[in-house]
């Protein structure tokens, strides 16, 4: 699929049984025909930027440039969205667009976009990537407590020098970032036993 949002869609429509849909997504009106069963693992968003000389720490700064914001239905563009509306940013003043993470990546490393968020695990060959590319900076994010305090469902993490490659320095410093967390869900009345099944 293409993400949580098309996958929280198939549980809906009774379509799909169980799913993995990131933290966030559901809200009141899926309490009825949707059971959370476990929280699974940490994705931290990954907010990329081309290295221009000047180094962007708030996601305020991003008016007025061209920003990937990850494809129709997926997660990453469902938060993404949340956030910088609440940053005052809106297509009114800034071009989102949006692409695959891979695509996303090559628009960057070409200088097609500005930025682009991407909601992922730290092993992705797309993170690694572009952390060691050079024309390329992670946002060392601002304010991350008030963000998780504003979105119950985020956390705050550092990720510290040398997490991703310790051979090349990956990151060469300290960065504050935010994290989801992917979560195993189902449709309400699924067989105790194949509940039972997936949990273990």
């Amino acid at each position: 699929t293409t993400g949580s949002v098309e996958n929280l869609d198939l549980i809906n429509s009774a379509k799909a049984d169980i799913a993995f849909v990131q933290a966030g997504i559901i809200d009141s009106t899926d309490n009825e025909k949707v059971e959370s069963l476990a929280s699974v693992y940490y994705e931290p968003l990954w907010i990329f930027y081309k290295n221009n000389g000047y180094t962007i720490e708030y996601i305020v700064e991003l008016i007025n440039k061209k920003v990937s914001i990850g494809i129709n239905g997926s997660g990453t563009q469902y938060l993404v969205i949340q956030m910088l509306i609440d940053n005052g940013i809106t297509t009114d003043n800034t071009e989102l667009v949006s692409f695959s993470s891979e695509d996303s990546k090559e628009k960057l490393l070409s200088g097609e976009i500005d930025a682009m968020f991407l909601v992922s695990s730290p092993k992705s060959e797309t993170v690694a990537e572009l952390l060691s590319d050079p024309s390329i900076e992670l946002l060392n994010l601002k304010r991350v407590k008030a963000y998780n305090q504003k979105y119950t469902f985020l956390r705050s993490l550092k990720l510290h020098e040398g997490t991703i490659d310790l051979y090349k320095n990956l990151p060469s410093e300290n960065k504050n970032l935010l994290a989801t967390t992917a979560n195993l869900v189902c449709k309400k009345g699924l067989n105790d036993e194949l509940v039972r099944i997936f949990l273990k």
